[in-house]
């Protein structure tokens, strides 16, 4: 099973670090109270929205590199870093 996820390097750290959103939400849901399950979706949706611009950074490299596997977007770096083509999106990281 890991050698089929071996070419998702990308994609894998995406789903890891949206994962930090689930227990914001349910840590205002346990407070059993309405004022931390407010606070604690006014949280989520700040990091959902955080999460939507990364992934559209992060979508605009592996278009730009043509491959969602993290080596093969290293060695594509070697003549001209991905900084200077996507530099409007590299301000936006």
């Amino acid at each position: 099973m890991l050698t089929d996820l071996k070419g998702a390097g990308i994609l894998i750290f995406i789903t890891i670090s949206e994962l930090s959103i689930y227990g914001v939400i349910f840590s205002g849901w346990s407070a059993n109270s309405k004022y931390p399950f407010l606070g604690g979706l006014r949280s989520t949706a700040q990091m959902i929205s955080y999460s939507i611009s990364l992934s559209l950074v992060l979508l605009a490299i592996i278009f730009l590199n043509g491959s969602i596997n993290l080596p093969d977007i290293y060695l594509n770096q070697i003549h001209i870093s991905n900084i200077f083509p996507l530099f409007p999106i590299a301000l936006l990281f």
